[in-house]
């Protein structure tokens, strides 16, 4: 894992607001209404850091909360693999 990214995680299990902490080339992303919706919020946003700069996607983190936003997934690493997502 990036140093930098392992910095921001533990900003957020401190407490902080994802929300605050992303930037162009970081974006937090959760499960919301169905895995499916999901999915295509990710493939959206990688779409945009791929037309950009680049950038890291976040899972299992919710953006919009204070006192830490780690929500985690619904779904497992192997599942994330059979839908096409790199896990790290």
């Amino acid at each position: 894992m990036d140093a930098g990214i392992a910095t921001v995680l533990a900003t957020v299990w401190d407490g902080a607001r994802a929300a605050d902490l992303e930037g162009v080339t970081l974006d937090f992303k959760t499960v919301g209404r169905s895995i499916g919706d999901a999915l295509k919020d990710l493939a959206e946003a990688a779409m945009r850091f791929a037309n950009d700069q680049g950038g890291i996607i976040v899972v299992g983190i919710q953006d919009g909360v204070g006192g830490g936003g780690l929500r985690g997934l619904p779904i497992g690493p192997d599942q994330n693999r059979r839908q096409g997502l790199r896990v790290d």
